[in-house]
């Protein structure tokens, strides 16, 4: 007999389960159904990655504006994945949100240590996984760059392209600083009037305005909820340099367990060789060395910025991104 909240067998009321196991006609998608239940199962869990937690979907959507996949069997969740989700003269986007390094999924690990169970597993969940989303014109997600392989995906035909990121291992302020090229490492312990000070800032957003010119005002407001953040163990990092008593860079920042992640940063370019983001770095190796094992740049592809990470010795970090577009021209 059906519950309450099924219809014809499905455990959701807009899917309808055709002859074909695993298929689904979709009626009306409500994307706060699956978000209340995708809530309730991360608020089970003890640890959960912070970037694809409630709080920050919330932040970065709004809190209609987005929903989660999930893979269940019994009443065990076998992979998860949020993403925004919005509408627009009809249309739907599935995406990773802004200021998001990666959209997951988080997916259970087999009991079985043998690879070929593993792989099978993976595949299987994974397809699930692509099933269980809702209809959409056009989808936009990134993989983490620990997820095993990304075939499963392009086999679903979605298309794949490489990203990457950079990441900057920290394993001692000593080593990290030594790994520096030889003009930062110069730069770092000039005595000439490019000694700067590093300091904790209540509010840089005015600067990241000005200064700041891939985020316009409206998505940069968004990070002023990292003064909100609830979790005692993610830490809201708000940097400013001066020189001469003069701002002339900021960085937001968030660390998550062993990572900083660096969301958005601006450089006052009118300053003549402002080389203030290496003392940000700097600043973040020294005072999170004991926290810490990585710093990730969250990009980019940019040959410009992506020597600037090279010069701090931050490696490439390949990641997938899966893009559909199957109809309209959201």
């Amino acid at each position: 007999m059906e519950g309450p909240h099924t219809l014809g067998g499905s455990p959701h009321p807009w899917r309808v389960p055709t002859p074909l196991e695993g298929e689904y006609i979709f009626l009306h998608y409500n994307p706060m159904t699956d978000q209340l239940e995708y809530r309730a199962f991360v608020d089970s869990q003890e640890e959960w990655p912070f970037f694809m937690t409630p709080w920050w979907m919330d932040a970065m959507c709004g809190k209609e504006h987005w929903s989660a996949c999930m893979v269940m069997e019994k009443d065990e969740c076998l992979a998860a994945m949020p993403f925004e989700y919005r509408k627009k003269y009809g249309l739907t986007k599935i995406s990773t949100p802004e200021f998001t390094p990666h959209s997951g999924p988080w997916i259970l690990r087999p009991q079985s240590e043998k690879p070929h169970s593993i792989m099978a597993s993976f595949e299987g969940v994974v397809q699930r996984l692509l099933k269980s989303l809702p209809p959409y014109s056009r989808l936009d997600l990134k993989l983490s760059p620990e997820t095993p392989y990304s075939l499963p995906f392009t086999w679903a035909a979605l298309q794949e392209s490489s990203r990457y990121t950079y990441r900057l291992p920290v394993i001692s302020a000593e080593s990290t600083f030594e790994n520096f090229n030889r003009t930062i490492r110069k730069h770092l312990q000039s005595e000439d009037d490019w000694i700067v000070s590093v300091e904790e800032m209540d509010d840089i957003l005015d600067f990241l305005y000005e200064h700041n010119k891939h985020y316009d005002k409206s998505q940069l407001s968004k990070l002023r909820l990292l003064d909100t953040i609830p979790d005692s163990k993610v830490e809201g990092i708000k940097l400013g340099v001066r020189k001469d008593g003069k701002l002339t860079a900021v960085q937001l920042a968030i660390m998550d367990k062993d990572t900083v992640f660096l969301l958005a940063s601006g450089v006052d370019k009118s300053v003549e060789h402002n080389r203030s983001f290496n003392n940000i770095i700097w600043h973040l190796v020294e005072k999170y060395t004991e926290s810490i094992n990585t710093i990730d740049f969250m990009g980019s592809m940019d040959p410009a910025v992506a020597s600037t990470y090279r010069a701090l010795s931050a490696i490439p970090s390949r990641y997938s991104q899966l893009s559909q577009k199957r109809m309209g021209l959201f």
